[in-house]
């Protein structure tokens, strides 16, 4: 799978620094703080990696005409690339089970 990177300023962070943030936020949608939540970097980058990966999916796809068999065994470099990554796969899994529920 192409490699899809995250921008300098998130390169670094921790996995545990970016499930603090996302706790943050999420305390912060609770308390319906939603315009902070709107322009907040780091769900504004995790959104654009995510939309990334989906987009190399559809073209891998329409490329090969069959699901693409790297999505198995692909591992993101940094921490928030696989954070998005997993929200990614984990989006796609819902997606198809729910297109076999409907067959």
């Amino acid at each position: 799978m192409k490699q899809v990177a995250t921008l300098p300023e998130f390169a670094s962070l921790t996995e545990e620094e970016i499930e603090r943030a996302l706790d943050q936020l999420d305390a912060a949608a609770d308390a319906d703080s939603t315009d902070e939540l709107a322009v907040h970097p780091l769900l504004r980058e995790l959104e654009r990696l995510i939309a990334a990966y989906s987009e190399r999916f559809e073209a891998l796809c329409k490329e090969r005409d069959e699901f693409p068999e790297e999505l198995l065994t692909f591992e993101p470099d940094k921490p928030i690339e696989q954070i998005a990554y997993d929200i990614f796969s984990d989006a796609l899994h819902d997606s198809l089970q729910e297109a076999d529920e409907d067959e």
